[in-house]
């Protein structure tokens, strides 16, 4: 199943870096950009253009889903250790409760058998 997509990713990536090439040689006129806080004009090719606001926007993604990837791991680690917590605090009631009820000498033993 991991060949399998691998393999898929790798025709997939191949297929986007097909596209990537096929859309820099096709858009190779020179446009200009004017952004908000410079006056001065930018001048770069379409294709330019379209691949820096592809990878922003990628980029983008990546932080958000990182930081929910932290939360998520930090909501896990909590529930972990609370998991953890009440584990132990079982074990221990255990502990005692079979303590208490248990015999500890021969005679305790047979005395609880005979009643």
């Amino acid at each position: 199943m991991a060949a399998i997509a691998k393999l898929f990713g790798t025709i997939l990536t191949l297929m986007i870096l097909g596209y990537v090439a096929f859309f820099a040689v096709v858009n190779d006129a020179v446009i200009q950009l004017t952004l908000w806080p410079q006056s001065a004009p930018i001048e770069a090719p379409i294709w330019l253009i379209t691949l820096c606001a592809f990878c922003a926007g990628l980029l983008l993604i990546a932080l958000l889903a990182s930081m929910r990837i932290s939360a998520l791991r930090l909501s896990l680690y909590r529930t972990e250790k609370k998991l953890t917590r009440k584990t132990d605090a079982l074990a221990q009631a255990s502990q005692i409760s079979s303590t208490k009820d248990a015999p500890h000498s021969a005679s305790e033993r047979l005395s609880f058998h005979d009643k």
